[in-house]
């Protein structure tokens, strides 16, 4: 197994916490076009 550092931890804690936000950003604009529809 390979030491992290905890830089490399945080800068990939950022990243996947940001794609989260893109996920949720672009399901609940799916929900706002149904419901305008």
């Amino acid at each position: 197994m390979e030491v992290e550092d905890e830089g490399d931890i945080n800068v990939r804690n950022k990243a996947i916490g940001f794609l989260q936000e893109m996920i949720e950003n672009k399901q609940s604009k799916k929900l706002l076009s149904q419901y305008v529809q």
